[in-house]
């Protein structure tokens, strides 16, 4: 059904976002991880890993 391929796609779309973010920060590219993550966030506002991660990085970024 269409409702269910669409919450796939967030699925897909946020899993991959994370992912390239999990990238982004082995390469020390932390402003681009936090970006990535922030719009992973937006797909997926109640997962926990992703807020860690948001929380990491603007410590590592002097954000908070």
């Amino acid at each position: 059904d269409v409702e269910r391929s669409r919450g796939l796609g967030d699925v897909y779309k946020r899993q991959t976002l994370r992912d390239v973010a999990i990238n982004c920060e082995k390469d020390n590219r932390l402003e681009d991880a936090y970006k990535l993550m922030k719009i992973a966030h937006i797909i997926r506002p109640n997962g926990l890993f992703i807020k860690q991660k948001l929380d990491e990085y603007s410590k590592a970024l002097s954000l908070t």
